[in-house]
Formats: C-alpha cells, structure tokens, sequence
C-alpha cells in the first residue's frame, strides 16, 4: 500500500520548485492532490501530470497572501474531496535586490505570503 493511499493533500505553492515536485511525489503515493497556486496554465499543467501517471488531482487557482483565498482553499477541498489529511504550506517568494531598493509593498507582500499566510491557513 502506498504511504498517502486515500489521503487529501493541500500543496500550497504548487506550481513550481519544491511544491510542484511534492505535489507529484503525494500523487504518486496515493494521495488525492488539490494544486494551489497563481499561476493557473502551470497549476493546470501539474494536475495534468498527474493524472497521466494515474494519480488525482485538482488545481485551484489562489494567492495565499490574501486572507479570503486561504478560506476558499479550505473549503474548496473539503468540498472537492470531503476532508483534508494533510496541508503542505510550500508557498514562498523572495526578492531579489539589496534591502534599500525594497518597497514597503514588496515587504508586506513578502511577509504576507511567507509568514502570515502559513499562520492564517493552518
């Protein structure tokens, strides 16, 4: 029996890196996959992979830093597939350039989706 056989997995952060690799590794061990992300073309991309190999999954298109898509993420799952076993919170964004050329909205944008949102989803 696979490890996840029958299990529900939230991937946060779905559609690239590391949270699309864990996306597929659940998949494949057996776990149901709900693909979130901001990018829709890729999280379409990911179910598509897959659901190629056998595995399910579904993508739902949603920015963790923004408080009302990390409750329609929860109740889109349990709607989709009835509960939820595991939340893998694989989100992140970075910035790219030293500290005086950051903007007050980049920071509130960076600590939204990789602090705040963790906290508010969980």
């Amino acid at each position: 029996m696979k490890r996840f056989q029958d299990k529900v997995v939230i991937v946060i952060g779905a559609t690239s890196g590391m949270g699309e690799a864990s996306s597929y590794r659940f998949a494949s061990e057996g776990a149901k996959v709900l693909v979130v992300g901001r990018r829709k073309k890729k999280g379409e991309e990911v179910v598509k992979r897959i659901k190629d190999n056998g595995g399910v999954g579904s993508f739902l298109k949603a920015d963790i830093s923004k408080k009302e898509d990390d409750k329609k993420i929860i109740n889109i799952a349990i709607k989709r597939f009835k509960k939820i076993d595991v939340l893998a919170n694989i989100a992140g964004w970075h910035i790219s350039k030293g500290i005086e050329d950051v903007s007050e909205k980049e920071w509130d944008f960076l600590m939204d989706t990789n602090i705040k949102s963790f906290f508010l989803i969980s």
